[in-house]
């Protein structure tokens, strides 16, 4: 894997064809595989312009590992061209790819009115902080039990100092989908009862550096979480 750097992906197109078969042939099979793998978690468009350099590239490039950690940025997360994008899409789910996991989640949850967190576990079964993030803030709108699964897994140490992330892209996709939020999550949450004062200092104010690290009750961090999320969602709590 150290060397699957020795190609880099604007190199291949600067490159006449003779010589890319040159570095990329003469090297074993599993070597070109890994500099595609590469290559593909890049930048899915580099790849897919590589395959079209010769038949051994096409052929090797259908190895389901580069599929499964594939870059799916620029790709829409409801493609209009369903004959490239959507079959690309396709592809990288059967190959188990987190990221594709994740986007067809938030398709079904927020399209189908939360129906279904199939997809959104098995992206976080792979390690999508986006997903598990997600899934934590879905457990906040549920039962006693189901509430206190959320503020657990809002509370992971993988979470940690992303969660402004995380939940940008969850507000940026849930836009996309020109969907209607989910009637669960327009429930009236409050998950701590004890800090009631404290709570009220975030009120007015919102993190430049996430700033959810500096409060020191798992429950006032989710209450926080809820009231930057469901803000940027143009919902009051």
């Amino acid at each position: 894997m150290e060397n699957s750097t020795i190609i880099k992906g604007e190199d291949i197109y600067n490159r006449d064809e003779s010589s890319i078969m040159t570095n990329m042939l003469s090297l074993p099979n599993d070597l070109v595989i890994d500099i595609l793998a590469s290559l593909s978690a890049s930048s899915h468009s580099d790849f897919l312009r590589a395959k079209t350099v010769c038949k051994t590239l096409n052929e090797l490039g259908d190895n389901d590992f580069i599929y499964q950690i594939m870059s799916l940025k620029g790709i829409e997360l409801v493609p209009w061209n369903k004959d490239k994008q959507q079959i690309l899409l396709e592809r990288c789910i059967q190959c188990h790819n987190s990221e594709a996991f994740y986007r067809q989640g938030m398709v079904d949850y927020f399209s189908d009115k939360g129906t279904s967190v199939d997809y959104l576990q098995k992206a976080a079964n792979y390690g999508h902080a986006g997903a598990l993030y997600v899934i934590g803030i879905i457990s906040l709108f549920g039962d006693t039990e189901s509430n206190k699964k959320g503020i657990e897994i809002l509370n992971q140490n993988n979470l940690k100092g992303i969660l402004w992330k995380c939940r940008k892209e969850m507000v940026l996709f849930i836009y996309m989908l020109w969907t209607n939020i989910p009637t669960i999550m327009n429930k009236d949450v409050v998950c701590c009862l004890n800090h009631n004062n404290y709570q009220k200092k975030w009120r007015f104010t919102w993190p430049v550096d996430d700033g959810d690290d500096n409060v020191e009750c798992k429950a006032c961090k989710c209450d926080r979480e809820l009231d930057y999320l469901m803000s940027s969602l143009g919902i009051d709590r």
